[in-house]
């Protein structure tokens, strides 16, 4: 999911319920679904479950469409995760990581050197566990601070591991189950943000206090040297490795959009940090060389002038340091800022320009930053891992809504940048049947909302089944964050059988910059639903589509706008899939530890006034008698701590209350955006098979 990660649901569809509707009552069972561990949910979860899977397993295309599916996950090419660290790029070889010189990246699998063995790891921990990353020490590389998840939950354990004797050190370092944060420090030291008690979090149950932990020492033992006020959402490390320089800096995060940045250091009297000057708006930096550099998302004055938000601000990496204007990306012309990764002597940056993926340069050149903009194709993509801070190489990954995504290694020669084709995927359809094409919808307060239309040449024309998906939230653009997931089993399964998707760039998301996700945030949040609305309203008018073909797709924060969609214009939509979303938003504070670290996002049920316009659209509030919903399938994970399961669960039930059609699938392994692949493979199969079923599409 989009939302913030540090280191971001009736009756079910044959009329089967487990209780009735007065044991729901008697029960009071919608306040005991939120508790995981209560028998009486777990119960309830295996009896959904299994009408779930009859009706699943009784379709059509079972068999098929998981197949499709499984293809699809499969694909994503051997680079498509790799990154270069001193030279030598790093690449997944079926769960074994590998590692050559950059310059040799064409080389056959066999001359490539095993970095780590996944699989070995998670042997060597033992059942449950999950690799989640890897922090070596640099520059041997020779210890690692491995985390692992348990079923794909946000919490993790770390394990020091020496790749010399391919095992964990004996008396490592090594920490519990919780939201953890570390750096090293030193061969000897680390910092670390652990949950050690309910004073060593923050209310967002994330780490608020930094202990300086030497190695062999209780880390109960270890000093706290840096802590930030509990109602922060938290704090984590950014650990800055040039060739001038070798740091840890600590970032902190007052809200969601308000960082403050420290610095650490050791010196004869002990260890200190001291605070960087960046502006609250600079979420994310790097360094090139010695210097900070970042982008700032909203206006805010520096040193006593106001800089606009696209500002890239720099400031030296040293103690008492003032920062500067560095560039003025201007919003107007380059709206949306998303990657950056840095090199020896510049800044690689990935944007989008009215929705089409831009890669640009940002280098010092005679004490001025100058930009070199490098032409993409449209309708892509651009990403990129962390570049070669002692070299001038980055790994860019470019996708297409339709091309099969091509990875390059991007390195500057004879002064300019220069992109080497590195590998490329296979297509998931034939690109020469099928049409992209970009349009805007007029919302109700007549702003213009992208959106990109795909379905087969030879539809163009037809009304046909359509699946539209939006997200509209924590400035996440909504085909960057879909086009390497789960679009492709879409475009396999779906659009070469005749359907389409739609792509909606609705407000709240990031497609035109920041003022766009601010437009449809807290106590604007009704443009959001507006936008969505917009676009299925003008899909239908230019024939694309019908209502009684229509469908929609949405997950996480996107939960909401597929409850107010159901609520609000049932009229518009004949299907709605839901994965892992967001319904009770009155409660939301109160149902996950990370609730309240979108208050920036949602606003605050606490605040009577912010309290009203939530109730005005909270979907689980919203259900009520008398009125006929779109059928819907809803389908979270036990060990989703970061949307609760419960908000689901409680969605489902009372709709089975109200006798509309629900389906309602839960997980015993996966989390948030971090699925286990069976369960991802049933799950995506599940989904196709509904809206087929219910939009006309034959399988």
């Amino acid at each position: 999911m989009h939302i913030m990660n540090f280191s971001g649901f009736g009756r079910l569809a044959f009329g089967i319920s487990f209780f009735s509707v007065g044991a729901f009552a008697a029960a009071n069972i919608y306040e005991t679904l939120e508790d995981n561990f209560q028998k009486s949910t777990q119960t309830w979860v295996q009896a959904q479950n299994q009408t779930s899977l009859a009706w699943f397993n009784a379709g059509p295309g079972k068999s098929l469409l998981e197949q499709e599916v499984s293809d699809s996950l499969r694909s994503g090419g051997t680079l498509a995760y790799s990154n270069i660290i001193q030279g030598k790029i790093y690449a997944n070889f079926n769960r074994i990581l590998k590692r050559i010189d950059a310059d040799r990246f064409a080389a056959p699998e066999k001359d490539w050197e095993e970095f780590l063995n996944i699989s070995a790891l998670e042997n060597l921990i033992g059942p449950g566990f999950k690799y989640r990353d890897r922090n070596c020490f640099l520059p041997d590389q020779v210890r690692c601070l491995i985390s692992f998840s348990v079923s794909g939950s946000d919490k993790i354990v770390m394990r020091e591991y020496d790749r010399t004797i391919q095992n964990f050190v004996s008396g490592g370092f090594e920490l519990p189950l919780g939201k953890s944060t570390f750096a090293w420090f030193d061969a000897d030291t680390i910092l670390v943000g652990a949950d050690l008690g309910a004073s060593s979090v923050t209310t967002s149950g994330y780490a608020r206090q930094v202990r300086l932990w030497k190695r062999s020492d209780p880390i109960a033992n270890a000093p706290i040297v840096f802590e930030v006020p509990k109602n922060y959402v938290g704090l984590e490390f950014k650990p800055i490795v040039t060739s001038k320089v070798s740091t840890v800096l600590i970032r902190v995060f007052q809200t969601l959009w308000k960082t403050e940045i420290y610095g650490t250091v050791s010196d004869p009297q002990g260890f200190r940090t001291f605070p960087i000057a960046f502006p609250k708006s600079v979420l994310d930096f790097n360094a090139v060389g010695d210097t900070l550099i970042g982008y700032m998302t909203a206006d805010e004055s520096v040193g006593g002038t106001v800089l606009k938000t696209g500002s890239y601000v720099e400031i030296p990496l040293t103690e008492g340091s003032s920062p500067s204007l560095a560039y003025f990306l201007d919003p107007s012309l380059y709206p949306r800022y998303v990657l950056q990764a840095a090199t020896q002597d510049r800044l690689w940056i990935s944007f989008f320009d009215d929705v089409h993926g831009k890669l640009a340069t940002l280098q010092k050149v005679s004490g001025s930053w100058q930009l070199n903009i490098i032409n993409m194709p449209k309708f892509g993509v651009v990403g990129m891992k962390a570049g070669d801070a002692f070299g001038d190489q980055v790994m860019i990954r470019h996708s297409t809504i339709l091309e099969a995504d091509q990875y390059y290694r991007a390195e500057i020669k004879s002064g300019k940048p220069v992109l080497t084709l590195v590998a490329k995927d296979t297509p998931h359809a034939d690109p020469s049947l099928m049409s992209v094409e970009q349009f805007k919808a007029k919302s109700k307060d007549g702003t213009w909302v992208p959106y990109f239309l795909i379905r087969r040449k030879a539809d163009i024309g037809k009304a046909v089944p359509t699946v539209m998906y939006g997200y509209g939230g924590f400035g996440s653009v909504v085909h960057a964050d879909t086009l390497n997931t789960w679009f492709p089993f879409y475009l396999k399964s779906f659009v070469s059988r005749g359907g389409a998707f739609v792509l909606a760039g609705i407000r709240g998301g990031g497609e035109y910059g920041e003022p766009w996700h601010q437009d449809g945030i807290r106590m604007k949040r009704w443009n959001n639903f507006d936008d969505f609305f917009a676009v299925a309203e003008d899909l239908i008018a230019k024939g694309a589509t019908t209502s009684k073909q229509l469908g929609a797709r949405g997950d996480s924060n996107g939960g909401i706008l597929m409850g107010v969609s159901m609520t609000n214009r049932s009229d518009l939509f004949s299907a709605v899939v839901i994965k892992h979303g967001l319904f009770d938003m009155v409660r939301y504070t109160q149902m996950a530890d990370a609730g309240p670290s979108w208050i920036a996002e949602f606003g605050d049920p606490a605040d009577p006034k912010e309290l009203a316009y939530i109730q005005s659209y909270s979907p689980y509030l919203n259900l009520v008698p008398g009125k006929t919903y779109p059928p819907v399938l809803m389908t979270t994970a036990t060990n989703d701590d970061r949307v609760h399961p419960s908000h689901m669960r409680k969605a489902h039930a009372k709709l089975m209350e109200l006798g509309s059609e629900s389906i309602f699938y839960e997980s015993a392994v996966g989390g948030h955006g971090r699925t286990d692949p069976g369960y991802r493979k049933l799950e995506s199969a599940m989904e196709l098979q509904f809206f087929m079923e219910k939009l006309g599409l034959a399988i």
